[in-house]
């Protein structure tokens, strides 16, 4: 049996996302349904597992004495982040003001 490069299956997805059934595509494709539905499964957790990127201006600020924080600003909200702070602290917080993460 041949094997089919990822692009492949990410269309035979694309197919399924449209509405289509999966023993109609897997017919259609000669491929095994259950293939077909491992690939789906699998292409969706790493579509789970892909961070959300947020816009991000940077600004020139003079240094000071000390550790200045990171502001980050979303809509009204104004979140000062130290400078090494943990990656799962920041999310919480972003997830705590509304932004997906």
């Amino acid at each position: 049996m041949a094997r089919h490069p990822r692009s492949f299956w990410a269309s035979r997805v694309a197919e399924l996302d449209s509405g289509e059934s999966v023993d109609d595509v897997a017919r259609r494709h000669r491929v095994r349904a259950t293939t077909l539905r491992w690939w789906r499964s699998a292409l969706r957790r790493e579509q789970a597992e892909v961070p959300a990127f947020l816009p991000v201006v940077v600004r020139r600020t003079p240094l000071l004495a000390g550790a200045e924080p990171l502001e980050l600003v979303v809509g009204d909200a104004v979140l000062r982040v130290p400078i090494g702070a943990d990656v799962d602290y920041v999310a919480a917080l972003l997830r705590a003001v509304g932004l997906p993460c």
